[in-house]
């Protein structure tokens, strides 16, 4: 009896022994398999290695400055929110093509939409008219914020920008005179600018000359923003000064030049039926290129180097203008669009953004084109 309880208890130790010597089983990998948590540094660098004519999309932009833990067991990745997207395209009819871009607005992330000016070219009429037929097809969810061109201001031909303005009504809650000259903040991510250069409305022409009590005006809308803690400034016209295309420098160089000067991040033209988009510029000089106002000429810049010039005129007008890369001015540009180009077609411009980062985009709806750039604090 004294021989098998001795053997019984050794048999206990034996087992107690045996379970301290079983290893937790880690996940497995092979020896060639890399761990499945992507860093900060190699995100970043993959976000930065995108082509300009790659598909990168607000959201994987955001992903360059991704957090990321990891234990034995998990990982756990988290992505900063895009605080702001909107969309933003000028000369739009009532086209198919137009049709086409609208519906893709609608479809897309967009919070609102910037018409930068040449609304409806009488296709359809009256104002009230297109301003239905447009929002159908955006939807109830995006608003149009809308500003003149010269195809609705006092000369017309093509309806009146009051009209216009009554209804695609102001939603965001703007300062100034909705449709012609107003600004908007979203929080204190960014402050939009819209502005009626070279138009006249209501009798009064809009040039921003130096000292007038416009060029005052917009002084004061950027400087209250940049004061107030405000990180972005975005500025919307109808008519571009720097172009590729057919137009000239219609809404005057002075203040191409002001904007620069005041530290505006971005600006949105429409006019030129094609789309361009400038490097970072520190000046602008008119007819002629100075190779010192290009502050940096690759597609990731830096906040307050410079201001980044787009005309966006491909919304929906059938009739595009040809884009040259033999112009003076095609040095301060990093990439255009229209007839004489391959792949012409029509899109919209994107713009998202975040407290650090903001990204603007070329979406091509009945083109391949693309086009991106970031500005990154």
């Amino acid at each position: 009896m004294r021989t098998i309880a001795l053997r019984f208890v050794l048999a206990l130790i034996l087992l107690a022994g045996a379970a301290a010597l079983v290893i937790p089983r880690l996940p497995d990998r092979s020896p060639t398999q890399a761990p499945s948590t992507t860093s900060t540094e190699s995100t970043a660098a993959s976000a930065a290695s995108q082509s300009t004519n790659g598909s990168t999309s607000p959201t994987s932009a955001s992903t360059a400055s991704q957090v990321t833990t990891l234990d034995a067991t998990t990982t756990t990745t988290t992505t900063p929110e895009i605080a702001l997207t909107f969309a933003a395209g000028g000369d739009l009819g009532a086209t198919e093509r137009t049709s086409e871009v609208l519906t893709a607005i609608g479809e897309s992330t967009a919070e609102f939409m910037l018409g930068i000016g040449d609304l409806s070219y009488s296709h359809i009429e009256p104002e009230s008219a297109w301003c239905d037929w447009a929002s159908e097809r955006l939807g109830a969810d995006v608003p149009m914020q809308v500003v003149v061109g010269n195809h609705e201001d006092d000369g017309g031909p093509d309806g009146l920008i009051g009209n216009f303005a009554a209804c695609m009504p102001d939603r965001m809650n703007s300062t100034g005179k909705y449709g012609v000259q107003y600004y908007f903040d979203v929080d204190t991510t960014m402050r939009i600018i819209m502005l009626a250069a070279d138009t006249r409305v209501d009798g009064e022409k809009y040039n921003y000359d130096p000292g007038s009590d416009q060029e005052k005006w917009l002084i004061d809308a950027i400087r209250q923003a940049r004061q107030s803690g405000t990180r972005w400034v975005v500025v919307g016209a109808h008519k571009p000064c720097l172009t590729v295309g057919q137009k000239e420098c219609e809404s005057g160089e002075h203040l191409a030049q002001l904007l620069v000067d005041e530290g505006v991040d971005l600006v949105l033209y429409g006019h030129d039926h094609n789309y361009q988009r400038t490097h970072q510029l520190s000046c602008v000089t008119v007819n002629s290129f100075d190779p010192a106002c290009v502050a940096d000429d690759d597609d990731e810049h830096v906040a307050g180097d410079g201001t980044v010039f787009v005309v966006a005129g491909v919304t929906g007008r059938t009739s595009l203008y040809k884009v040259s890369a033999n112009d003076s001015e095609a040095p301060y540009f990093a990439a255009f669009l229209g007839p004489g180009e391959p792949n012409p077609g029509h899109g919209y411009v994107e713009v998202a953004a975040t407290a650090h980062m903001l990204e603007m985009r070329f979406v091509g709806v009945t083109t391949p084109f693309e086009d991106r750039v970031r500005i990154s604090y």
